[in-house]
């Protein structure tokens, strides 16, 4: 297309990525807009299956080709979430992949931006979203089962995304409108840090999340899924409990043990604020930047 471009039979290209540099074409990339990354499937395919994302394990899957700027990040995301679908198709035709979704034949990614349309054109559901990867539903609901025994527990949830109104539907369907605080984007969040007794991560995808080092800084004792650096984190600091992404039992058992257990939280608080000054801090990073000039 940016051959037919460079000849004049085309005034505009629509694509996914920028246009590549070193190009003996003249033009300029304007960026009109950006979505979230969501997953389809049929009917038949979601009928007693896992909710999203654990639902992609060893199901049928659908993909865009390699070439596309859109399968590197679902690559990427595949490997963090340690989820292994069976990849069944390749397309550079997005619409002949939603047909072949149609067909049953997998599950399959487009722009969360088009769902509805998607949806209603080819009767299929949408079932997660790659925006979905902070997968606050499984704190939202350890904190709803966790209440029956501890009745004055109460969430904050800091940050703001297009997940919030499902997310606000959720805790009002679990009668927690009381108890779970949206407090969108915080300039304070050091403030907010400094009030909590427990600081969760639910993410089934991160590398090394700064929240997870401002909490550890704040003296939180953390529960967090085994995801990216997290686990190397928090074993190494002995800072808290991390349990493996899908184990959703796991992690509301490992909330209730902490919830149980003043004096074990307080103990990880320390070794979390020990460690973070010790290695994250200004001082701590300038010593080792310091260091990496000397030797290099």
């Amino acid at each position: 297309l940016l051959g037919v471009l460079a000849l004049h039979r085309l005034e505009m290209v629509l694509a996914d990525r920028p246009m590549p540099a070193g190009l003996a074409v003249r033009g300029h990339s304007r960026k009109l807009g950006e979505s979230a990354v969501a997953f389809f499937a049929a009917p038949g395919l979601t009928r007693r299956r896992a909710a999203f994302p654990a639902c992609l394990n060893g199901a049928p899957l659908l993909l865009p080709g390699p070439n596309t700027a859109v399968r590197g990040e679902i690559d990427r995301w595949l490997g963090e979430a340690r989820l292994s679908p069976r990849i069944v198709g390749e397309f550079d035709d997005s619409a002949l992949m939603k047909v072949f979704g149609e067909a049953s034949e997998g599950y399959f990614p487009s722009p969360a931006i088009i769902s509805d349309e998607i949806c209603a054109r080819y009767g299929v559901h949408e079932v997660g979203r790659l925006a979905d990867v902070k997968n606050y539903r499984l704190l939202i609901e350890a904190v709803a089962e966790a209440r029956r025994e501890y009745q004055d527990l109460s969430l904050v949830l800091i940050g703001e995304g297009e997940s919030r109104e499902s997310l606000q539907q959720q805790v009002d369907q679990l009668g927690l409108r009381e108890r779970v605080l949206f407090a969108g984007w915080r300039h304070d969040t050091g403030d907010w840090l400094r009030a909590f007794d427990l600081f969760a991560l639910s993410s089934i995808s991160e590398a090394l999340p700064l929240a997870l080092l401002e909490a550890m800084a704040s003296g939180l004792p953390v529960l967090a899924t085994a995801v990216g650096d997290v686990t190397d984190i928090v074993n190494q600091a002995g800072c808290g409990l991390s349990v493996p992404v899908g184990d959703d039992l796991g992690y509301a058992r490992a909330l209730r043990e902490l919830l149980a257990d003043r004096e074990r939280r307080l103990a990880f608080g320390l070794r979390a604020r020990e460690y973070a000054v010790a290695h994250h801090s200004i001082d701590a990073m300038v010593g080792e930047y310091l260091t990496a000039y000397r030797f290099s």
